[in-house]
This record gives C-alpha cells, structure tokens and sequence, in this order.
C-alpha cells in the first residue's frame, strides 16, 4: 500500500511538473528546496556535517549557503527532470553546451568508453544529453529503487531518448557492453559497503565503490569524467579523460579508484553548491 501512494504522488508531481513551463518548474523546484532545507532537519543536519568535516576553513554562515543551495538544487533538479520530457531532442541540445565536444568525441570515435559523473548540478539531464551529443546509445549504470513502481517509472523515463539501464550489480552486462565498444556511464560518489575499498576523499579515508575501475582495467576502457554546471539559463557540460597505467591487480585498482576520486573531489571543491551534500557519503570511514 505504501509504495503505490508513493507511486501516486510521484505520477501526480511528474504530471504537474511536465505541464508547467521549464522556467516555472525551475522556481517552483528551488521554493521545494528552501523549505525542504528547514523541514527535513535529518538531511539538514547530515549536510552541514559533511560540510564542516570537508571544509573546516568555512564560517558557519558559508557552511549553512552551501548546503541551503544544495537542496535547492536537488530539488530544481527534480522539477527539471520532469519538465524535461516535453522537450525535443533539438531543445536539449540548445539547453545544454558542451565544451570541447568535438575532441571528445574523436577520442572515443568507434571505442569503448566509461563515462565517470557525479550526483552533481542535474545528473539526470547529463545522462540524456550526453547520448544525444555523442549520437550513441549510453548504457546507464543504476541502483534499483526500492519501490518498484516508481523504479519501472523512473527507467522509462530515462530511457525516452535511447538510453539503457542497467542494475549495478549486473556486472557481466555491464562488461559485455564495454567490450562490444559502447558507452557506460556510472555514478561513482555514493556511500559503498564496508568492504569496499578505502581511498582519500576530502581528507577521510571512505570505502568507494571500485567497479569504475575494474571495468575500465578489464576493458581497457578510457574513464571520461563529465559534470554538468548549473548557469543562469543553461547548463554547460565539462569533462576531462582520467589517465592511469593499465594494470590488473588489486594495487592498481585502489590508485585508480583514488585518481578518479580525487578528481571528482576536485570539482566539488570549485562548485560545493552543485554536490548532494545531504548523502551519507561517509557512512563507513577508517
């Protein structure tokens, strides 16, 4: 019962959302996200918990801007996504520019390639644009949602324009695609299992998931980290190509997945206001 009234308010917000215009959706998401800020005191305080361990440089007064702007962008990004659909391919491509496009795409002409983001600016509309620049299928990387409904919802909705889901535990699938030479892209910044491996992350030891760079190690795979930054009326795309020596063994697996921590840590530090501060992303430390 619970997961079909979930599955009710979820059609019901992507219904309101897709009928509103972009711009109105886009105020209405960043309204959604001041008040969450103040009544979801959970996720608040999580925030500015990770935030005072990140940045222990920062005033009160910096720490409490950047997460207020975190859940507003959370939230337009919510909004967005739903809007988004009414949307032609043509009207994508015009709301979002892609620096040095042309180089990237001769560096993964006919290849295999892992593309590396981040719960960062709107992922959602990364994962749709970067199929439609490349004019390749990409192969998204996802973790199923508890509700099954709003899961199968959701899978349809990122998939409109080509795109593929696959479960990140589907591990052979995920191989399989790389080594027919497609695109992979995956989400690398969640909290992982205590298992998993522990590299530097804003000055903590955090276990990370490791299975970027198996991939990219098994596959020969380049890792091409792509975000998408939020401007005053589109977005822009920029990325940089994670280099690393190709070795197979449990060392170069943890260097690697350091790397291109590091680097996502890197763009964080420029654009705090664009992470999801709210995640338990320190959940298992060392």
């Amino acid at each position: 019962m619970k997961h079909k009234l979930e599955y009710i308010i979820f059609l019901f917000l992507e219904k309101f959302f897709f009928l509103l215009p972009f711009f109105l959706s886009q105020k209405i998401g960043k309204c959604l996200g001041k008040i969450s800020y103040y009544l979801i005191s959970k996720r608040r305080k999580i925030a500015i918990e990770n935030l005072k361990k990140s940045f222990p440089e920062k005033t009160e007064n910096e720490i409490n801007f950047i997460a207020k702007k975190s859940f507003e962008n959370f939230l337009t990004s919510f909004a967005e996504f739903f809007s988004i659909q009414k949307f032609s391919q043509k009207k994508i491509l015009n709301l979002v520019q892609f620096e040095n496009l042309e180089e990237l795409k001769k560096k993964i002409e006919n290849k295999s390639a892992i593309i590396l983001s981040a719960h960062f600016g709107n992922w959602e509309l990364l994962a749709i644009s970067i199929g439609l620049f490349f004019e390749r299928k990409v192969n998204l990387v996802v973790k199923p949602q508890h509700n099954k409904f709003v899961d199968k919802r959701i899978s349809m909705l990122r998939t409109k324009f080509g795109n593929y889901p696959i479960p990140m535990n589907n591990v052979s699938e995920i191989l399989k695609c790389l080594n027919e030479k497609k695109l992979v892209a995956i989400l690398s910044d969640q909290s992982a299992p205590k298992e998993s491996v522990y590299v530097n992350f804003f000055g903590q030891q955090v276990s990370t998931f490791s299975g970027t760079s198996v991939f990219a190690l098994r596959t020969n795979s380049p890792i091409i980290l792509i975000l998408i930054l939020r401007e005053k009326k589109n977005f822009k795309l920029i990325w940089e190509e994670i280099l690393f020596e190709k070795k197979d063994d449990n060392d170069a697996i943890k260097k690697l997945t350091q790397i291109h921590t590091t680097a996502v840590e890197n763009f964080i530090r420029k654009f705090p206001t664009e992470w999801l501060w709210m995640h338990r992303r320190w959940k298992n430390t060392q």
